[in-house]
């Protein structure tokens, strides 16, 4: 109970986005509260990831991320299915989930990265790895 359970790649495409401003501006809802109304969003980083690089596979037990691709290329791996990404490509992935991102060849991988908690949670993100080191 309390756990996110979408598939990536259909999260994907139930992302709202709609022009606002006459038209000026597309806006792209990535997390809305009303959808998910006991989460909240508790920390957003930028990350930058060298090129041909990335992070290692890692979980994390009390929060769901979200990738959001701003320049780059490269895949995510989650639970082991590899999900190609280029700029604009946005993947949910929730707690407890396997995953790693890494860039291609000779391009740097820059995105978002959405961590979403239950509404009481209040902790620092929490990352372990495979082989069940905390960070």
């Amino acid at each position: 109970e309390g756990e996110m359970t979408f598939d990536p790649i259909s999260h994907v495409r139930s992302i709202d986005s709609r022009e606002v401003y006459g038209g000026d501006v597309v806006r792209s809802l990535l997390f809305n509260t009303v959808d998910e109304p006991t989460k909240h969003v508790v920390r957003i980083a930028v990350a930058t990831t060298k090129p041909g690089a990335g992070g290692r596979t890692h979980y994390h037990p009390k929060t769901s991320e979200i990738y959001f691709v701003i320049t780059g290329s490269g895949c995510a791996f989650i639970d082991g299915k590899e999900i190609p990404l280029a700029p604009g490509t946005c993947i949910g992935i929730p707690r407890n989930t396997h995953h790693k991102i890494r860039s291609d060849n000779g391009v740097s991988l820059h995105y978002l990265a959405f961590h979403i908690a239950d509404f009481d949670y209040f902790g620092s993100v929490e990352h372990v790895s495979d082989n069940g080191s905390a960070s």
